[in-house]
């Protein structure tokens, strides 16, 4: 005879298996999406980094003469760069955020401008400018 349809144990059981593979997808997908954000967030907070670096040499490029470094400021003709709080200002105007460590200097025998920024993860930056005699 034959047998037409399921019986309550095949269907459970198909039940039961594409509950498992349902949890186990979601369950992927939860982490991928979690470790999107954390690297996400990483990304922006080094982009403040950069930030601040390529807006201060590109201000050097330009001023050429009339920089002037005192710990956590730095002053590039009209253009005055500070940290407070957690903030880099251009101005008085924030350019850069979550940024714990803000160090400028003048070796003034070897003509360099040194920057170091660190952010509230860690990350830190250095450069240094050659600046025109």
């Amino acid at each position: 005879m034959g047998k037409k349809g399921l019986t309550l144990v095949e269907l459970l059981l198909t039940v039961a298996i594409l509950a498992v593979a349902a949890g186990l997808m979601f369950a992927l997908f939860g982490q991928g999406l979690s470790l999107y954000t954390i690297g996400t967030k990483s990304a922006d907070e080094q982009q403040s980094l950069r930030q601040v670096l390529s807006d201060i040499t590109n201000s050097a490029r330009l001023a050429g003469a009339g920089i002037d470094a005192d710990g956590d400021v730095l002053t590039i003709g009209d253009n005055v760069y500070s940290h407070s709080g957690e903030n880099v200002f251009k101005n008085e105007a924030v350019i850069a955020d979550k940024i714990v460590s803000f160090q400028v200097s003048i070796d003034s025998a070897k003509s360099l401008l040194n920057i170091t920024i660190k952010n509230t993860k860690g990350a830190q930056m250095q450069t240094s400018l050659t600046l025109a005699k």
